[in-house]
């Protein structure tokens, strides 16, 4: 009996896997040689390398890839979900200019510079809308106020941080890395969140009372950012959260200039469906979450 390998088809197959695995060694090879800053994954067909230029500052290289028919755009856009998802600025290293040419095209507002007198290889920067805008804003629904953190709420904001029923439905645990944190240490996070050009965070108040937060983050660089609001126990099921989030689009794209904003909600978290599907549409079902997007 013959065996695939042994026919010309498999022949060309393994002949494909072998130069594959070659090329993915080889790259792996060049990048391991600039030691342990170096960090690399593979998807979609390339090698991904993020540097860490200094400590805690990461860049990335544009992806190489190693086999046929890889997929550069899917590429790029998992170095894109990394560094949202890790809340790392997006920066480009050593790029060619067919490379940043590239790049440059895909965000609003890139920042490039030559990496050498050269200039054949460059550093792209992606600036995203948050970078310019000074401080947080203060606006005004119809029933509620947004502002930035305040430490003079920051009993209240500590609380909403310790409701367990709250946080099991908000997806995010400002205590998880800093269980003993005290209130104030929590409203300064926020604050420093901003300052990093990270996330807008906002303080809800409503009736003169600390009612809520809403953040706005995970900003794309490319007019796309992630919103979240949560409030507390007595102010929910008064159509505050809805407010907020009306006030929250208003600013995003009146003076942020976004043009689509992104929620994800649980499932069991029947009224912020309700509450995102009224505002943003029907939202795309993915296992125990619903993804919504609403076009600005």
């Amino acid at each position: 009996m013959i065996s695939f390998a042994d026919t010309p088809e498999g022949r060309a197959v393994l002949a494909s896997e072998q130069a594959r695995v070659a090329s993915l060694a080889a790259l792996t090879e060049a990048f391991a040689d600039m030691g342990d800053s170096i960090a690399l994954t593979v998807a979609h067909g390339h090698l991904l390398a993020r540097a860490e230029v200094d400590e805690g500052e990461y860049a990335f290289f544009f992806p190489e890839p190693y086999e046929d028919g890889a997929d550069t755009e899917r590429a790029i856009e998992a170095l894109e979900l990394y560094a949202k998802r890790h809340e790392i600025p997006l920066t480009y290293l050593d790029l060619t200019h067919e490379q940043t040419e590239r790049l440059r095209s895909r965000y609003r507002a890139p920042r490039v510079y030559a990496m050498d007198d050269d200039g054949d290889r460059f550093v792209l920067t992606v600036e995203h809308e948050l970078a310019f805008l000074d401080g947080i804003p203060t606006l005004d629904g119809e029933r509620v106020r947004l502002y930035a953190p305040d430490e003079a709420d920051a009993h209240a904001y500590g609380a909403l941080c310790r409701d367990a029923e709250g946080m099991r439905y908000f997806g995010y645990d400002a205590l998880r890395d800093r269980p003993d944190a005290s209130d104030e240490l929590l409203v300064r996070a926020l604050l420093r969140e901003r300052q990093g050009d990270v996330a807008c965070p906002f303080f809800i108040r409503a009736d003169g009372r600390f009612v809520g937060e809403l953040v706005l983050y995970a900003f794309d660089g490319k007019g796309g950012a992630e919103l979240s609001v949560r409030l507390t126990a007595s102010a929910r099921g008064q159509g505050l959260a809805e407010d907020a989030v009306r006030t929250a689009m208003r600013f995003a794209a009146d003076d942020l200039q976004l043009c689509v904003l992104y929620a994800d909600c649980r499932e069991e978290n029947t009224a912020a469906i309700r509450l995102f599907t009224r505002l943003f549409g029907d939202g795309v079902r993915d296992g125990g979450v619903r993804h919504f997007c609403a076009r600005l």
